[in-house]
């Protein structure tokens, strides 16, 4: 398969099969290129990830490049919710594993709420342990990932971590700080 054939490929998918958005609240435009850190699919979100365009005379874009992210798996070993009884109320995911390499890191995180379920893909940093050979050397993680709870409605509310941790959390009241007219 060629280059061209391949970016073809890549252009279909993007632009017309599958609906895209970016999953960064900020994009980065020079006047030349636009770089988008993560495109979420309806099927897939944040795996497609440092997106970048070229904007070309004619009114086109041209892609430039592009990675594809990879979940992590087996390094994560527990997820815990973190729920502040204040008002409005916040509520956290705390991830924790260990990478079995030294060059292990955490990457990118996305999140996507779908009616009262929030997806979270946590993907691997700067590496995939399936193509790069690393140092032995056990080292731990623990990320907090902050859920945008504000302005829910009362009710029962559950999460994902990639695929393979689920739970359930209630707001026991509207989360939605009142605001007095003028």
């Amino acid at each position: 398969m060629t280059i061209k054939t391949i970016l073809f490929v890549i252009a279909i998918e993007l632009f017309t099969l599958r609906t895209a958005y970016s999953n960064e609240e900020h994009a980065a435009f020079n006047g030349d290129v636009l770089a988008i850190g993560m495109v979420d699919f309806l099927e897939e979100q944040g795996k497609v990830q440092d997106v970048t365009f070229k904007f070309k005379e004619g009114n086109e874009w041209v892609l430039l490049g592009y990675t594809m992210g990879s979940e992590i798996t087996r390094e994560m070993e527990s997820v815990e919710l973190i729920k502040k009884e204040t008002f409005p109320t916040q509520v956290f995911i705390k991830i924790s594993g260990t990478f079995s390499s030294g060059c292990g890191s955490v990457g990118k995180i996305s999140h996507k709420r779908i009616d009262n379920n929030f997806n979270i893909s946590v993907y691997y940093g700067n590496y995939n342990p399936s193509e790069v050979i690393c140092t032995q050397g056990f080292h731990s993680f623990t990320r907090i990932i902050p859920l945008p709870v504000y302005s829910l409605k009362e009710g029962n509310y559950s999460y994902t971590v990639n695929g393979n941790f689920t739970g359930t959390f209630n707001l026991s009241s509207d989360n939605e700080l009142e605001v007095a007219e003028q």
